[in-house]
């Protein structure tokens, strides 16, 4: 059976109210009546007649005559608070009772409401979240973007262990040349290379070029080389035969802990040659996935 005026909330809190006010107010009528009786005084007394009275009844060719009798009862005021204090609390009782069932209802609205506050406070979150993981993701990538055009740098973490692996070298000499046309960044990153090797205990002695004349301002500049898959880029390790172990572990490092790209040498040399080549271009793949999610974001 179905509740009636319970289709929305205001709705049953509104009946609810009605309801409860009522029982209220007969609650209220009990306890004064109750009071009253608790004052000792004459009571005043009241005769209820009811006088004799005739009902004729017609039915078809008869008449039907039925007498009531009338009766006079005496009715004092303490047996008239008694009947409404009864009647007062029965009524009470009975609209708390049929109050309830609406008290259930707002209940029911209430925990309603509320789990929907909840589910869309989690889907806040959710949202939130998944902003915040966006963002981290998008500035992650940015970072990853950045890198591929950063100028390749040699930072004191790996300088000590670029120190650790090439202990065992001490005093050897590694010599440094720039074989990059017009690159700032090839020049600076050899100065790099070799404070790193005179940090690890290795000699090496000034930066120098392709053969030619030097130029004003002391640096060395030469066109890239082409091979079959393009210009050479990024550094290579040449080494003669007697110093093939300490050239195979310093490309081993530039690679492994440097991260940088190492580049086939060409040929055999005296002692251990270390070239910078310019800088590798990022892969289009690389730049395409940086770009794409930043778009997507």
């Amino acid at each position: 059976m179905s509740l009636p005026w319970s289709d929305s909330l205001e709705t049953v809190e509104a009946v609810h109210s009605f309801l409860e006010s009522w029982a209220l107010w007969f609650f209220a009528a009990v306890v004064v009546c109750d009071v009253i009786l608790k004052f000792p005084k004459d009571e005043p007394t009241w005769n209820f007649t009811i006088n004799e009275r005739r009902i004729r009844i017609s039915l078809r060719n008869r008449v039907l005559t039925v007498t009531l009798p009338g009766f006079t009862s005496p009715l004092s005021l303490k047996r008239l608070l008694g009947v409404l204090s009864l009647l007062g609390f029965g009524l009470a009782i009975l609209f708390e009772i049929a109050a309830f069932p609406y008290s259930e209802r707002i209940i029911s609205f209430s925990n309603q409401e509320l789990s929907n506050s909840q589910k869309q406070i989690v889907a806040s979150l959710q949202k939130s979240i998944e902003a915040m993981r966006g963002e981290e993701e998008l500035r992650s990538e940015n970072l990853k973007l950045e890198a591929l055009v950063q100028p390749r740098s040699i930072p004191l973490a790996e300088r000590i262990k670029f120190r650790d692996v090439l202990r065992k070298f001490k005093c050897r000499a590694v010599s440094v040349q720039v074989d990059a046309f017009n690159d700032e960044e090839a020049f600076e990153f050899a100065i790099q290379i070799r404070d790193t090797i005179r940090f690890s205990g290795l000699s090496s002695d000034g930066i120098s070029g392709p053969p030619g004349p030097t130029p004003s301002n002391g640096r060395w500049y030469n066109p890239p080389v082409p091979t079959q898959s393009g210009y050479k880029t990024g550094v290579e390790v040449e080494w003669g035969h007697d110093d093939e172990g300490l050239g195979r572990k310093l490309e081993s490092a530039l690679k492994t802990i440097g991260g940088f790209k190492i580049a086939p040498p060409d040929h055999q040399v005296t002692g251990v040659v270390v070239v910078v080549l310019p800088k590798p271009l990022p892969d289009e793949a690389q730049i395409k996935a940086a770009s794409s999610t930043n778009e997507k974001k």
